[in-house]
């Protein structure tokens, strides 16, 4: 159903659904935008009896910076906001779901043995030994040489903690600035609200 939109001229124009949160140009020169949607539904309708159509038009704001603000923007979450607002949630929330699984991860590893405990383990080892025992031990390694470095295997779970811990500080940094992105888009949303 077409709705009746006033301009300050005193002329009326038809407004359809299609034309919600366009802009009709008036005779007078004066461009006027459409409501969205929602705002047309407080119009007039164009085809109701005209004292009916009076009726709806008084309960409107009759000053010219009411109507004006009333229909200047689309509010609310429609445009950019509402996608801007849903990407930036579902953004924080996957980065809350990995900040959350690397913490879990993290703490999945034992990390209580140390490298001091790994040498005063070794040195009860030889400890425990006879001169004769050491001393083959020694002639092994004279024989077959130290090799290339060998990390043990505690070393590389205190790595993968480590990162763990890295990647959860970087996703929930992540999470935090699309939580902010979301709060701005929330706050400007606010201030911008058409005033009825």
């Amino acid at each position: 159903m077409d709705r009746l939109l006033s301009c300050e001229c005193g002329q009326t124009h038809r407004a359809s659904r299609s034309q919600a949160g366009q802009e009709i140009k008036c005779d007078c020169g004066k461009i006027l935008p459409v409501p969205t949607l929602r705002g047309l539904s407080d119009l007039p309708l164009a085809d109701a009896a005209p004292q009916e159509a009076d009726a709806i038009t008084s309960r409107q704001p009759s000053t010219a910076a009411n109507r004006g603000a009333r229909t200047a923007s689309p509010g609310g979450w429609q445009g950019w906001r509402g996608i801007t607002m849903a990407l930036a949630m579902a953004g924080c929330l996957i980065a809350s779901v990995a900040c959350g699984w690397f913490s879990l991860q993290r703490w999945a590893v034992d990390t209580s043995y140390t490298v001091e405990m790994e040498l005063e383990n070794g040195n009860k080892g030889f400890d425990t030994l006879d001169p004769y025992a050491l001393s083959s031990v020694w002639d092994a390694f004279g024989q077959v040489g130290l090799r290339e470095k060998m990390y043990p295997n505690f070393y590389w779970a205190q790595l993968y903690a480590e990162q763990r811990v890295q990647f959860a500080q970087i996703a929930g940094g992540i999470a935090i600035g699309f939580a902010a992105i979301g709060l701005v888009i929330w706050l400007t949303t606010k201030k911008s609200k058409p005033l009825t």
